[in-house]
């Protein structure tokens, strides 16, 4: 399993983007790509030694820092110059530098030296540079620290609740510990002021749970057994949660990323997509296309409408059978008692319709009535439960003191 300050120094330095990767083995490498285009890119001098020369690059919305050092060979009057990338991270309230070979330039120790490595290393002085455009542009190392931005928000945002449970369950150990928990509570109240602007965001917890470790860091020497009993705890509770969620929100992004970037190629793809026409040769004789003129109408030789011709042909007389006569029906007498008896039916079931109607509008003012009562109920016992969790979600400020 690995060690609880191994997985939160992982985190830690992905929050400073590094352009650069540790392998399993702790070697800090740089992509070959990249470092090639890093050499390349126009630097700005900002102070020079006999010793050492500090420059910047502007990358995109980057500011990249090199060192260049020199070292003589008298014996062979040859002067060596290696230019070097400056990075830096901040792990338990320390600062790490990191400087990692790029490339390195050797000629004759001579006036001309310097010329000659500026020229090879594209370097300029502030004068130079001055009113001019010296911003650079190395899309996969821009994108590499894009990336690596947003899987640490990420990876902060994933561990808010992780990293409460943390700080509420050390200062309470803290609080029953003898010298050590003393000091650390008195350290942290001072620290937890600063981060008032954070409140209410995962960074706020993530920076509370940095300052408590810097200090339990801090005051390991002094405090060794006290201090090896709350870390071993630490790694047997936290270790695991930590990396998982850590490689669990890094597959996510990296999947996101990917995704992202093959809908950016197919949008360019449709933009850059641009249909055939073939090329018609519409010269002279090559099509040809015959037209014959309509023939004039002649109106006097247009055929006139045929009329119908007289013949001798005697009138016939039809013969039809007459129309039997058909008896009507008449409705049968009725008698006073019937029609008494059907007109009381008739209101009776007009009464019926009454009641029906009245009832109608009556069940759904009393649906809303009841469901107004159940809402107000259920109000009630929210506002009592949220009541309770806010007696007992403290902050770190609640059980310091």
């Amino acid at each position: 399993m690995a060690e609880y300050i191994d997985v939160i120094k992982e985190i830690d330095v992905l929050s400073c983007c590094l352009i650069g990767e540790y392998d399993d083995n702790g070697i800090y490498k740089i992509k070959p790509e990249i470092a090639k285009n890093l050499v390349e890119t126009t630097k700005v001098i900002t102070s020079y030694t006999e010793s050492f020369l500090d420059c910047y690059a502007l990358v995109g919305d980057y500011t990249i820092n090199f060192t260049v050092k020199f070292f003589v060979d008298n014996e062979k009057s040859v002067r060596h110059a290696g230019l070097y990338l400056k990075e830096s991270y901040k792990f338990m309230g320390k600062k790490f530098d990191v400087e990692t070979f790029l490339a390195n330039y050797s000629d004759y120790d001579d006036t001309f030296f310097l010329d000659k490595l500026r020229e090879v290393f594209n370097i300029r002085t502030k004068d130079e540079s001055e009113g001019k455009d010296i911003k650079n542009s190395i899309p996969e190392l821009e994108e590499l620290k894009k990336n690596k931005k947003e899987l640490y928000k990420a990876i902060v945002a994933e561990l808010g609740d992780a990293n409460k449970r943390y700080v509420m369950e050390v200062l309470a150990r803290l609080k029953t510990s003898n010298a050590l928990g003393t000091v650390i509570r008195a350290q942290l109240k001072e620290e937890i002021p600063k981060l008032k602007s954070k409140k209410g965001t995962p960074e706020y917890w993530a920076e509370i749970k940095k300052a408590l470790d810097s200090l339990l860091l801090k005051n390991k020497p002094e405090h060794e057994d006290e201090y090896k009993k709350l870390l071993e705890d630490i790694n047997n509770k936290y270790t695991q949660l930590y990396e998982k969620i850590q490689k669990d929100t890094a597959k996510k992004v990296k999947k996101a990323i990917e995704e992202k970037k093959k809908k950016e190629v197919k949008k360019k793809e449709a933009d850059d997509y641009k249909p055939y026409y073939p090329k018609v040769d519409m010269g002279k004789g090559v099509f040809k296309i015959n037209f014959k003129p309509k023939e004039k109408e002649n109106k006097k030789e247009q055929e006139k409408p045929k009329v119908a011709q007289k013949t001798n042909i005697p009138a016939q007389t039809i013969e039809r059978p007459a129309p039997e006569p058909q008896p009507i029906e008449r409705p049968e007498p009725v008698s006073v008692l019937e029609a008494q008896a059907q007109l009381f039916c008739d209101k009776y079931e007009a009464i019926l319709e009454q009641i029906t109607l009245t009832q109608s509008l009556i069940e759904p003012q009393m649906e809303e009535t009841i469901s107004v009562t159940i809402v107000e109920t259920e109000i009630t016992q929210t506002t009592q439960v949220i009541a309770q969790e806010k007696d007992n979600d403290m902050g770190p400020e609640q059980i310091l003191m």
